[in-house]
Protein backbone atom coordinates (compact mmCIF):
# COMPACT_ATOMS: atom_id res chain seq x y z
CA UNK A 1 0.00 0.00 0.00
CA UNK A 2 2.41 2.42 0.87
CA UNK A 3 4.31 2.61 -2.57
CA UNK A 4 1.45 4.16 -3.94
CA UNK A 5 2.72 7.06 -2.57
CA UNK A 6 5.99 7.04 -4.70
CA UNK A 7 4.03 6.18 -7.56
CA UNK A 8 1.90 9.13 -7.26
CA UNK A 9 4.63 11.48 -6.91
CA UNK A 10 6.14 9.91 -9.98
CA UNK A 11 2.91 10.93 -11.97
CA UNK A 12 3.03 14.42 -10.26
CA UNK A 13 6.26 15.11 -11.94
CA UNK A 14 4.44 13.73 -15.47
CA UNK A 15 6.49 10.42 -15.06
CA UNK A 16 4.16 7.22 -16.19
CA UNK A 17 4.93 3.49 -16.13
CA UNK A 18 6.21 1.76 -19.40
CA UNK A 19 3.54 -0.35 -21.25
CA UNK A 20 5.91 -3.15 -21.10
CA UNK A 21 6.53 -2.96 -17.61
CA UNK A 22 4.50 -1.41 -14.94
CA UNK A 23 7.38 -0.96 -12.35
CA UNK A 24 9.56 0.38 -15.31
CA UNK A 25 9.24 4.56 -15.23
CA UNK A 26 10.58 6.23 -18.40
CA UNK A 27 11.99 9.89 -18.55
CA UNK A 28 12.57 10.31 -22.18
CA UNK A 29 13.76 13.27 -22.36
CA UNK A 30 16.48 12.85 -20.03
CA UNK A 31 16.96 9.21 -21.37
CA UNK A 32 16.77 8.09 -17.84
CA UNK A 33 14.80 4.61 -16.27
CA UNK A 34 13.74 3.95 -13.06
CA UNK A 35 12.79 0.48 -11.56
CA UNK A 36 10.71 0.79 -8.55
CA UNK A 37 9.89 -2.71 -5.99
CA UNK A 38 8.67 -1.86 -3.21
CA UNK A 39 10.68 0.70 -1.32
CA UNK A 40 13.62 0.05 -3.75
CA UNK A 41 14.21 2.05 -6.52
CA UNK A 42 16.94 1.69 -9.36
CA UNK A 43 18.18 4.56 -11.55
CA UNK A 44 20.12 4.60 -14.73
CA UNK A 45 20.85 7.15 -17.25
CA UNK A 46 23.18 9.04 -19.80
CA UNK A 47 23.96 11.40 -17.74
CA UNK A 48 25.21 11.70 -13.98
CA UNK A 49 23.95 15.53 -13.87
CA UNK A 50 20.20 14.52 -15.24
CA UNK A 51 20.09 11.91 -12.79
CA UNK A 52 21.42 14.09 -9.91
CA UNK A 53 18.77 16.65 -10.70
CA UNK A 54 15.97 13.73 -11.08
CA UNK A 55 16.97 12.41 -7.88
CA UNK A 56 16.47 16.20 -6.08
CA UNK A 57 13.17 16.61 -7.69
CA UNK A 58 12.07 13.63 -6.07
CA UNK A 59 13.81 14.40 -2.37
CA UNK A 60 11.41 17.28 -2.09
CA UNK A 61 7.97 15.08 -1.24
CA UNK A 62 10.19 11.52 -0.43
CA UNK A 63 12.71 10.61 2.54
CA UNK A 64 15.57 9.04 0.27
CA UNK A 65 18.48 7.74 0.35
CA UNK A 66 20.94 6.63 -2.71
CA UNK A 67 24.08 5.26 -3.34
CA UNK A 68 26.19 6.07 -6.65
CA UNK A 69 27.00 2.13 -8.61
CA UNK A 70 25.29 0.45 -5.81
CA UNK A 71 26.90 -3.39 -6.01
CA UNK A 72 23.49 -5.50 -4.78
CA UNK A 73 19.68 -5.03 -6.27
CA UNK A 74 17.78 -7.61 -5.87
CA UNK A 75 20.13 -10.49 -5.39
CA UNK A 76 22.15 -9.12 -8.64
CA UNK A 77 25.44 -8.54 -8.21
CA UNK A 78 26.78 -5.48 -10.41
CA UNK A 79 30.37 -4.91 -10.93
CA UNK A 80 31.29 -1.03 -11.90
CA UNK A 81 33.81 -0.62 -14.07
CA UNK A 82 35.64 3.11 -14.98
CA UNK A 83 34.98 3.30 -18.63
CA UNK A 84 31.31 3.03 -17.53
CA UNK A 85 30.70 -0.89 -18.33
CA UNK A 86 29.31 -3.07 -15.43
CA UNK A 87 29.10 -6.56 -15.33
CA UNK A 88 25.82 -8.08 -14.16
CA UNK A 89 25.74 -11.65 -12.06
CA UNK A 90 23.56 -14.11 -9.76
CA UNK A 91 26.12 -16.02 -7.91
CA UNK A 92 23.84 -15.71 -4.36
CA UNK A 93 21.36 -17.28 -6.16
CA UNK A 94 23.70 -20.28 -7.74
CA UNK A 95 25.66 -20.57 -4.63
CA UNK A 96 22.01 -21.36 -2.96
CA UNK A 97 20.39 -23.38 -5.69
CA UNK A 98 23.95 -25.81 -4.91
CA UNK A 99 23.56 -25.59 -1.35
CA UNK A 100 19.98 -26.79 -1.67
CA UNK A 101 20.83 -30.10 -4.07
CA UNK A 102 23.68 -30.59 -2.21
CA UNK A 103 26.07 -30.25 -4.91
CA UNK A 104 28.37 -27.97 -3.36
CA UNK A 105 31.23 -30.42 -3.52
CA UNK A 106 30.45 -32.13 -6.44
CA UNK A 107 32.86 -31.76 -9.82
CA UNK A 108 31.87 -29.27 -12.11
CA UNK A 109 31.16 -29.70 -16.07
CA UNK A 110 31.98 -27.50 -19.28
CA UNK A 111 28.82 -27.43 -20.71
CA UNK A 112 24.76 -27.36 -19.49
CA UNK A 113 23.78 -29.26 -21.92
CA UNK A 114 24.21 -33.37 -22.31
CA UNK A 115 22.80 -35.08 -25.25
CA UNK A 116 23.47 -38.21 -23.92
CA UNK A 117 21.36 -37.30 -20.67
CA UNK A 118 18.43 -35.41 -22.04
CA UNK A 119 17.67 -37.62 -25.75
CA UNK A 120 15.94 -40.19 -24.17
CA UNK A 121 14.07 -38.85 -20.78
CA UNK A 122 10.48 -39.80 -21.93
CA UNK A 123 9.92 -42.66 -19.48
CA UNK A 124 7.23 -44.02 -17.25
CA UNK A 125 8.68 -44.27 -14.02
CA UNK A 126 7.68 -43.36 -11.07
CA UNK A 127 8.47 -39.16 -10.02
CA UNK A 128 10.84 -38.54 -7.49
CA UNK A 129 10.38 -35.32 -5.34
CA UNK A 130 8.42 -33.21 -8.10
CA UNK A 131 7.73 -29.88 -5.76
CA UNK A 132 11.82 -29.84 -5.73
CA UNK A 133 12.53 -30.11 -9.04
CA UNK A 134 9.67 -27.75 -10.02
CA UNK A 135 11.54 -25.09 -7.89
CA UNK A 136 14.86 -25.89 -9.02
CA UNK A 137 13.04 -24.88 -12.64
CA UNK A 138 12.24 -21.92 -11.32
CA UNK A 139 15.28 -20.54 -10.09
CA UNK A 140 17.02 -22.26 -13.55
CA UNK A 141 14.33 -19.75 -15.31
CA UNK A 142 14.87 -17.40 -13.52
CA UNK A 143 18.58 -16.97 -13.86
CA UNK A 144 18.12 -18.14 -17.86
CA UNK A 145 15.99 -14.75 -18.51
CA UNK A 146 18.07 -12.67 -16.49
CA UNK A 147 22.39 -13.43 -16.30
CA UNK A 148 22.57 -16.95 -17.48
CA UNK A 149 20.91 -17.16 -21.06
CA UNK A 150 23.55 -19.89 -22.09
CA UNK A 151 21.03 -22.10 -20.24
CA UNK A 152 17.93 -21.17 -21.57
CA UNK A 153 17.85 -24.44 -23.68
CA UNK A 154 18.94 -27.09 -21.14
CA UNK A 155 16.07 -25.48 -18.94
CA UNK A 156 13.35 -25.44 -21.77
CA UNK A 157 14.09 -29.10 -22.33
CA UNK A 158 14.13 -30.15 -18.60
CA UNK A 159 10.71 -27.78 -18.01
CA UNK A 160 9.29 -30.65 -20.15
CA UNK A 161 9.55 -33.27 -17.41
CA UNK A 162 8.54 -30.83 -14.32
CA UNK A 163 5.27 -32.68 -13.64
CA UNK A 164 6.88 -35.92 -13.62
CA UNK A 165 10.01 -36.11 -13.07
CA UNK A 166 12.00 -39.35 -12.50
CA UNK A 167 15.24 -40.50 -11.06
CA UNK A 168 16.87 -39.35 -15.08
CA UNK A 169 15.64 -36.34 -14.81
CA UNK A 170 17.17 -35.33 -11.75
CA UNK A 171 20.32 -36.80 -13.44
CA UNK A 172 20.25 -34.52 -16.11
CA UNK A 173 19.53 -31.63 -13.72
CA UNK A 174 22.12 -31.83 -11.73
CA UNK A 175 24.48 -31.71 -14.70
CA UNK A 176 22.74 -28.67 -15.16
CA UNK A 177 23.78 -27.57 -11.42
CA UNK A 178 27.53 -29.07 -12.17
CA UNK A 179 27.78 -26.67 -15.17
CA UNK A 180 26.97 -23.59 -13.03
CA UNK A 181 29.37 -24.66 -10.03
CA UNK A 182 31.87 -23.92 -13.09
CA UNK A 183 30.55 -21.12 -14.05
CA UNK A 184 29.96 -18.93 -11.07
CA UNK A 185 32.36 -16.24 -12.21
CA UNK A 186 30.60 -16.00 -15.44
CA UNK A 187 28.41 -12.85 -15.92
CA UNK A 188 26.98 -10.41 -18.51
CA UNK A 189 29.12 -7.68 -19.36
CA UNK A 190 27.30 -4.36 -20.41
CA UNK A 191 29.45 -1.90 -22.23
CA UNK A 192 29.09 1.56 -23.29
CA UNK A 193 27.29 1.72 -26.93
CA UNK A 194 29.75 5.12 -27.40
CA UNK A 195 32.71 2.83 -27.74
CA UNK A 196 31.76 1.37 -31.28
CA UNK A 197 31.01 -1.88 -29.71
CA UNK A 198 28.04 -4.46 -31.58
CA UNK A 199 25.40 -6.66 -30.10
CA UNK A 200 25.55 -9.88 -31.92
CA UNK A 201 23.45 -12.44 -31.49
CA UNK A 202 23.50 -16.43 -32.69
CA UNK A 203 21.02 -19.30 -32.41
CA UNK A 204 19.98 -22.49 -33.42
CA UNK A 205 17.38 -21.63 -35.22
CA UNK A 206 16.40 -25.23 -36.57
CA UNK A 207 16.59 -26.74 -32.84
CA UNK A 208 19.19 -29.20 -34.28
CA UNK A 209 19.87 -30.97 -30.72
CA UNK A 210 16.02 -31.03 -29.81
CA UNK A 211 15.74 -34.84 -30.12
CA UNK A 212 11.62 -34.28 -29.40
CA UNK A 213 11.28 -32.35 -32.48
Amino acid sequence: MWQLKPVQVLRDLGINATRADDSLYSITESLILLHVHVNIGFLIGKSEQEILQFLKSLHTQLKLKYQKNPIQHLGYHLMWAPDGSVQLSQHDLIVCLLSDTDMENKHSVKSPYNDNLLKELETVDEPNNTTSFQQAIGSFNYLAQNTCPDILFTVKSLSRYATHPTDKHWVALKHLLSYLKGSLDLCLHYFNCENGSCLIGWADANYENDRSD
